[in-house]
């Protein structure tokens, strides 16, 4: 057996972005994980110009047609042109059933994205709140920028 002197620890923090709207690669999805409701995956989305960043959203597997991930796959497959945070479950119009999981891989999406302080940890993390059709949001940045040029002095 060789030795070698123990030079210490050092904790990794996983990359952290502002909350915000982002255009984004869904990556890769989780293994199935087992829940105290289920089993349950992470969806890995990419924002753009932050490649060393993976952000992530939780749903069940279950193939309900008013599941989150069933709405979230609607979306990214352009059967749902839905926006809002609730997945659909308050929008009265035709909601397809769709297959859903790896295949999805490489789909593109806006992803509404929050900032939140894991007090456990004590560190800054990322959780994506929202997934929509790419372009359905767009950052409120641009909207401010221009109401503020719009703005007579």
């Amino acid at each position: 057996m060789t030795e070698k002197a123990f030079t210490g620890v050092k904790a990794e923090d996983r990359p952290v972005i502002d909350a915000g709207v982002y255009n984004a690669t869904l990556t890769s999805f989780s293994d199935v994980r087992q829940g105290m409701n289920g089993e349950y995956v992470f969806w890995n989305f990419t924002p753009d110009g932050y490649d060393d960043v993976e952000v992530s959203i939780i749903t069940s597997i279950g193939g309900g047609i008013k599941g989150k991930g069933m709405e979230i796959a609607r979306r990214l497959k352009g059967k749902s042109d839905a926006t809002d945070a609730s997945w659909g479950r308050d929008i009265r119009d035709k909601r397809p059933r769709v297959d859903w999981g790896p295949d999805l891989k490489g789909t593109r999406a806006t992803i509404v994205v929050e900032k939140i302080y894991d007090n456990d940890e004590e560190v800054h993390k990322n959780r994506v709140t929202n997934v929509v059709a790419e372009g359905a949001l767009e950052a409120p940045q641009k909207e401010e920028d221009e109401d503020f040029e719009s703005i007579p002095f």
